[in-house]
């Protein structure tokens, strides 16, 4: 488990299911035929068309969502945050701090988040570091958002 015991990951669902499938057929064969590097943990790759607009779409509902108190870890707007697919290989990564909004489009075996399997077609709202853990031979390919302070 991570040290900041301060740590939300909520699920959510997908905003726009079109979108996502569009998404998911632009990016899942990346993911599914990338082999982990020799000296990285995880690849961070370009973001096509159809998961931009999947981005844009997570961060609306965000923006009027009223389900938790989120201003210690992530004000209601944000000028820079950053979008990027990032493909995930074994171990235990540190990821959120502060903020960041994960929609996997590639899961192979149990993936999990502080515990908590990881399942296709949600939206993860993750508020402060949390552990992602990756089994061995598993792998995550996932939209992320990430908020930039």
């Amino acid at each position: 488990m991570s040290e900041n015991s301060e740590k939300i990951v909520e699920e959510r669902g997908i905003p726009n299911q079109a979108l996502y499938d569009k998404a998911l057929n632009e990016h899942e064969s990346l993911a599914k035929d990338l082999t982990r590097p020799k000296t990285a943990d995880y690849v961070v790759l370009t973001v096509f068309e159809n998961g931009w607009h999947l981005l844009t779409e997570a961060e609306k509902v965000y923006a009027i969502s009223t389900t938790a108190d989120r201003s210690e870890y992530r004000p209601s707007t944000s000028n820079k945050y950053r979008r990027n697919v990032t493909v995930f290989f074994p171990g235990i990564h540190v990821i959120g701090k502060p903020y960041m909004a994960l929609i996997p489009f590639y899961v192979s075996g149990d993936v999990k988040i502080e515990g908590r399997s990881i399942r296709l077609r949600s939206c993860y709202d993750i508020y402060g570091s949390c552990d992602l853990e990756i089994p061995t031979n598993g792998k995550l390919g996932a939209f992320l958002m990430l908020d930039v302070k």
